[in-house]
């Protein structure tokens, strides 16, 4: 409904073994018209070294050369997201969270953005699990 903010969850997953990680995570998506993300509220949710759930927020880039940190291009509807130093490692998974606003103009399902193009800049080594760099998932 106009006016409303709604949540977006985007889970990974390695399914690889320990040592096939992923890294330099990057995922690209296209929001609907009218919807916008939130300034402040892209971060991903993770496992620490102790087993507990961390939150990272995951600052604006507004240059577009970090590693890590999200751009929104309003125009285009572009949402780009970076985790940058972020290991995504065999048998764990990570979380990518951003609340958005709804406008009175948004067409389309605010609660389903489109397919996310999602890559791993580098691999520790090829498989089965890891060969494929780039990924299109919702």
């Amino acid at each position: 409904m106009p006016g409303d903010t709604v949540r977006y969850s985007i889970t990974l997953s390695n399914l690889g073994d320990d040592e096939e990680r992923a890294d330099r995570l990057q995922l690209v998506g296209t929001l609907p018209q009218g919807v916008t993300p939130v300034p402040e509220s892209v971060r991903y949710i993770h496992e620490d070294e102790d087993g507990a759930e961390a939150t990272v927020k995951i600052a604006r880039n507004t240059g577009g050369t970090a590693s890590r940190g999200h751009s929104w291009d309003a125009s285009s509807q572009r949402l780009e997201i970076r985790l940058g130093e972020y290991r995504l490692n065999g048998g764990e998974m990570v979380v990518i969270e951003f609340e958005a606003t709804v406008a009175a103009n948004a067409q389309g399902s605010a609660t389903n953005p489109g397919p996310f193009e999602i890559t791993a800049h580098r691999v520790s080594k090829p498989s089965k699990w890891n060969n494929l760099i780039t990924a299109t998932g919702q």
